[in-house]
């Protein structure tokens, strides 16, 4: 990416490098001072002065710029930032980052550098220079460029910049952006003159000038989505700018063929495919660049960035990054483990190498593992299995004649299950696998009443309600025999493996149309839904007691309130069965919580009479059992007292609840863990089996916007890679934001995998072994402020809302992270995501595996399938060397630059719409997966702009609006289509965030939010500007919105919920969030520029100080990782690790082109 020559050079005398190096930078400008005065002694030639003088600015300015901006620990920004006020428009200036000084192991410590920070844009004194010629004390001033320009000054960036004439009238915003910048005078007594600079940063704009990528297979499509492979100017319309739109491109909506050999802003229109006016392109000055090029640098800490892709494809972690109890195993203390991280980044994988990953030709399946055994043995298995999304039972009755006038009562129970696989694959299980779900309890009390004679059943409870001839012992309380289990396999109507869809949600019955008496322990269910079948039983008290009446007398079934536990385990069944193979999933619990989990159906006169019934026709009385939340309840209203506290409790569960985790414990009414949990517990009179609001699609079920007809068969809310990461914003779907295990929780042994105990000690999953409170979705990447924490805070001690044994009533004490903040600090500066791994999947042509792609990297070849870094090696020798080595991943990014970087600290619309624009349908093949029917499938759309939840998307893209099932459905699939007027309003939004919380003083600080208590402290810049630009706003007006007040439980900011109104539906899928925007752009980011422009002009005076003539010249000065002294390594994490002299200048800046600039091109 810019020239690099190798530098052999003695590791010895570093002290002697040093000092020669100090006197070098400080004799620079005075030398090229004298060689100007020798050049106008000899010529006496004002050009000759003129030139000299330009030359000699220039080499102050890059001597300035090696100072302010060389070191790792700098940020860079237009002077725009700072807001209303300013005069001096498009002047760079420097800070010094947030990890300056700062305890980097001490994350408080952080948090109250940020907060001292807030308070001016010099950010608590960080402010170093603007990088522009002047007086010393002026420039270093943060209100320099809020003083009005004088007449002792020189336009740098001019009309002609602008593409305008030398004559041409200007006002208004393109007076702005004409740069005038003071002038120095030289007071010589043998000569006299002036000179002036400036330094602009190319980060700050959008690079344009692009190739496209010649593969154009699925692989690579899908890359396009998680590393946009350009920026685009399809968005440049005309909407109140000049338009480029189909400028560049063909009618094809290919870049035309000149658009990538153009390497320079003046020869930029050359590449047009339509004739473009020089004004037309000289309005994007300040926002788009031809020459943008970054270093991966740690702009927080120091050093450079490291490879996530490379340590984790590594054999094993880091010795120190272990599963251990030590902090360093943790991505922060108390937080996830890397050993989790790793296995999710290595999920690609096939089963043999330790991922998740078959193929049956173009297909990918999530696979759980080989055999149960393998299962079970894998760490965190619990956390990627089909979530039980709904656990009813319909409870039934009929009369059984016994005589000729007599009957007796009978009670069916159906259970009616539903599994729901939530990723964004077809999930399948080993054919030696099966679910088994315990059942042990109903929250609710059987009465019986006969009008006249009183209640012939009272307060009986409902325990496991399904057994016909179990042991009773009429001295125990309760019977002795074991609980019934359901037995739920992953197989199709003839007994075959059936994978289940992408996001499917399907429904499982026992298949009769009618009840019959249990046969076993062991309940078979099958796909489908059926609500006549069941188990039934006369023992209907389950105490030893049968009810005999009157065929033809009328009774009642009515239920009250019964402090039971509503009480369901899930199990992994192997070959053997329970309990000689089997491993605890979670549980669904409630102790105590009678109030949450059940209503009292009183009598309401529903009379039925015995003989009036029949097992083929039974009567519904009542529908009781968990529901996983959705963006709307189809509870009515009007039910009032007849709804369960779950069901009244509002809150946003697509971002705080452990939906994928399947796991709940309500303790004592408890209404902190009932409003954190993933299920509603509803209790529902049942007249008649219509009145069952179950929205079913032959075998499916409906989560998503409802468990109604307006909900959705497939949901997928999470992603199983299948290639390596190749952005860091797709870590949002790793587990980092929810419950961790304990490290010392990963049981291998089948005796420990098929622990039946309830120890503090026990080998099963149980909720007192997670750690890492409380669980956030989405985390990385997203900044929402969490209602567990302060929002002033990033931690906080408490009762974690997960409930369990071992905790006490109100659960356990621990520490309650803000994850999303710590998560963004942790990474976003210290890692990148290089895309490094086995590229040789099913979708890939051109297969390579990981050491054939290092081979062709340290030869200098542009392998990466992320087509924003690009290779810039030196010495293959040394580069194969050093990659092949434990702590390759610390030393790839020497090698590395980043095409287009982009500075986050833009203000420029333009060049933020551009970057948004990136992955356009124009040009693009933007391919997925239908989940509908399992075939690969291309957007079929001509314009508008591609963001998706998902590289691996299972759907078409629906615009902002829209309605009715097919386009809910399309919703929740989570790709989204952005119109050129939606990108502008985005872009415009971003810049409104950037001027109001920048410079940001770091790409964490970016990504978070403030820690403040208004508006900047209840999401991240990104967030806040997607609210703004209104592009979720009917996804807003589609969900369910509400306030603080319904907001059930103690927490410590409930704003983070209702600010200024809550939604149910908030980040759910198709509610575009700041992750999802990261997705594509995430790769070109930085906090600084590594690129600059620097104009110098000189002028030479006759002796009466008439300017007699005048010059200008451009230059393009590079960064590059090298450090200005090369006794140390570029690879150096530490900077005071470093040697002085680097520790001053930080890494070289070297010119790589040099120009002299005609009057009317300035």
């Amino acid at each position: 990416m810019f020239p690099r020559k190798k530098i052999v050079e003695p590791k010895g005398f570093a002290l002697v490098a040093t000092l020669s190096v100090t006197v070098l930078i400080m004799l620079l400008a005075m030398g090229m001072l004298s060689l100007s005065n020798q050049e106008s002694r000899i010529a006496r030639d004002p050009m000759v002065e003129a030139q000299a003088n330009a030359r000699m600015a220039l080499m102050i300015a890059i001597g300035e710029l090696q100072e302010a901006a060389g070191p790792d620990q700098r940020i860079t920004a237009n002077s725009n930032i700072l807001g209303s006020g300013v005069q001096r428009e498009y002047l760079l200036g420097t800070w010094r980052s947030i990890g300056d000084g700062v305890d980097k192991t001490d994350v408080t410590d952080l948090a109250n550098d940020y907060r001292d920070s807030y308070s001016g844009k010099d950010r608590n004194g960080r402010f170093l220079k603007w990088l522009v010629s002047g007086e010393k004390k002026d420039v270093e001033e943060i209100d320099f460029v809020k003083v009005e320009s004088t007449n002792n000054e020189v336009a740098l960036i001019g009309r002609g910049s602008l593409g305008l004439a030398p004559d041409a009238s200007v006002s208004g915003e393109l007076e702005r952006k004409i740069v005038s910048v003071p002038k120095v005078q030289i007071t010589q007594d043998y000569r006299k003159g002036a000179y002036a600079w400036m330094v602009s940063g190319e980060s700050l704009k959008a690079r344009i000038d692009f190739e496209r990528s010649e593969k154009d297979d699925r692989s690579t499509q899908l890359v396009a989505k998680a590393a946009h492979p350009n920026t685009s100017l399809e968005a440049f319309d005309g909407q109140g700018a000049p338009a480029l739109a189909g400028k560049f491109v063909t009618t094809e909506g290919e870049l035309t063929e000149k658009f990538g050999k153009t390497h320079s802003w003046k020869t930029l229109k050359l590449a047009a495919e339509q004739e473009v006016e020089d004004g037309d392109i000289g309005y994007y000055y300040h926002d788009l660049s031809t020459k943008s090029v970054g270093v991966l640098t740690n702009v927080k800490w120091g050093g450079l960035r490291k490879d996530l892709n490379m340590m984790m494809e590594r054999e094993a972690l880091p010795q120190e990054m272990q599963l251990s109890p030590d902090i360093a195993a943790r991505v922060f203390e108390d937080g996830p483990f890397w050993y989790d991280l790793r296995n999710y980044m290595r999920a690609y994988k096939p089963l043999s190498e330790g991922g998740l990953l078959t193929w049956d030709g173009d297909q990918p399946t999530y696979s759980l593992g080989n055999d149960w055994l393998d299962v079970c043995s894998r760490r965190g298995w619990q956390h990627r299995m089909p979530v039980v999304s709904k656990w009813l039972w319909l409870v039934s009755y009929f009369g059984d004649p016994v005589s000729a006038d007599k009957s007796q009562l009978c009670m069916v129970v159906q259970p009616i299950i539903e599994l729901w696989n939530p990723f964004n694959i077809q999930l399948s299980l080993p054919p030696d696998s099966h679910f088994d779900l315990k059942f042990w309890s109903m929250p609710l009390a059987l009465n019986v009443r006969q009008p006249g004679v009183g209640n012939l059943i009272q307060n009986r409870a409902l325990h496991h309600p399904v057994r016909e001839n179990e042991s009773y012992d009429s001295s125990q309380p309760q019977i002795a025999a074991p609980t019934v289990r359901y037995e739920v396999n992953l197989k199709d109507q003839f007994g075959k493996p059936k994978s289940m869809a992408p996001g499917e949600v399907v429904l499982y019955s026992d298949g009769s149309n009618r009840p019959k008496l249990p046969s076993s322990r062991v309940i078979p269910l099958n796909r489908g839904f059926e609500v006549r079948g069941g188990t039934y039983s006369a023992n209907i008290d389950h105490y030893g007691n049968k009810l005999v009446l009157d065929s033809n007398a009328a009774i009642e079934v009515y239920y009250t309130r019964r402090n039971e536990w509503f009480y369901s385990d899930n199990y992994l069944v192997g070959p053997q069965g329970y309990p000689n193979q089997w491993s605890y999933q979670a549980d669904i619990m409630t102790v105590g919580s009678m109030r949450a989990t059940s209503v009292d159906l009183d009598p309401n006169k529903s009379l039925f009479s015995l003989s009036s019934t029949s097992k083929e026709d039974p009567q519904p009385s009542v529908l009781v059992g968990a529901v996983l939340k959705t963006e709307h309840s189809i509870a009515d209203i009007s039910l009032g007292d007849e709804l369960t506290l779950s069901e009244q409790v509002d809150f946003s569960p697509f971002l705080f609840s452990p939906l994928t985790l399947g796991q709940c414990f309500i303790r004592e009414n408890n209404e902190h863990q009932l409003t954190t949990s993933p299920y509603n517990f509803i209790v529902r009179r049942v007249n008649d089996f219509d009145d069952i609001k179950l929205a079913i699609d032959g075998d499916n079920g409906h989560l998503g916007r409802s468990v109604g007809v307006d909900g959705q068969s497939m949901v997928p809310v999470r992603e199983i890679p299948v290639q390596p990461i190749t952005s860091m914003a797709q870590l949002q779907h790793s587990d980092l934001g929810h419950y961790a295990a304990r490290y010392e929780h990963n049981p291998k042994d089948p005796s420990q995998i098929c622990d039946l105990s309830d120890d503090y000690g026990t080998y099963k999953l149980k909720p007192w072994h997670l750690k890492s409170h409380p669980n956030i979705n989405y985390a990385f990447a997203n900044s929402f402020a969490n209602p567990f924490v302060s929002q002033t805070d990033v931690e906080h001690k408490g009762a974690s809302p997960l409930g369990g044994f071992h905790g006490g009533d109100n659960g356990y004490s621990v520490t309650l992270h803000d994850k999303s903040w710590k998560l963004n600090e942790a990474l976003w500066d210290d890692w990148y995501t290089s895309g490094l791994g086995n590229w040789d999947s099913p979708l890939v042509e051109d297969k390579k595996s990981m050491s054939q792609l290092l081979e062709e990297l340290s030869q200098g070849k542009n392998s990466l399938p992320n087509m924003r870094y690009h290779v810039d090696v030196i010495d293959a020798e040394k580069a194969k060397l050093e990659l092949e080595g434990d702590d390759g991943y610390k030393k790839l990014a020497q090698y590395l630059t980043i095409k287009g970087s982009f500075n986050v600290n833009s203000t420029s619309k333009h060049a933020w719409k551009a970057l948004l624009s990136g992955l356009n349908y124009k040009g693009n093949t933007v391919a997925f997966l239908n989940a509908q029917n399992g075939e690969w499938e291309t957007e079929s759309l001509d314009n508008g702009f591609a963001f998706s939840r998902f590289t691996l998307a299972n759907g078409s893209s629906v615009e902002a609006s829209g309605g009715g099932q097919s386009y809910w459905q399309k919703r929740w699939f989570g790709s989204r289509k952005l119109t050129s007027s939606e990108i502008d309003a985005l872009a415009e939004a971003i810049v409104k965030q950037v001027k109001a919380r920048g410079p940001f003083l770091s790409l964490g600080e970016f990504m978070n939010r403030r820690l403040v208590d208004g508006e900047d402290g209840l999401c991240g810049a990104l967030q806040a500007a997607i609210d703004e630009s209104g592009i979720n706003k009917d996804c807003e007006a589609d969900s369910k919105l509400y306030d603080e007040d319904s907001v059930a439980g103690s927490f410590q900011n409930k704003k983070a919920l209702a600010n200024p109104k809550g939604m149910t539906g908030k980040a759910a899928p198709g509610f575009l969030t700041q992750a999802d925007i990261l997705m594509g752009i995430a790769p070109a980011l930085s906090a600084r520029c590594d690129t600059f422009t620097v104009r110098a002009y000189g002028e030479a005076h006759d002796l009466s100080g008439k300017i007699v003539a005048r010059a200008w010249c451009e230059a393009t000065v590079q960064r590059v990782p090298e450090f200005v002294d090369a006794a140390d390594e570029p690879v150096n994490q530490v900077s005071s690790s470093l040697n002085p002299i680097n520790q001053k200048l930080g890494r070289k800046m070297r010119m790589i082109s040099f120009r002299w600039l005609a009057e009317d091109e300035v």
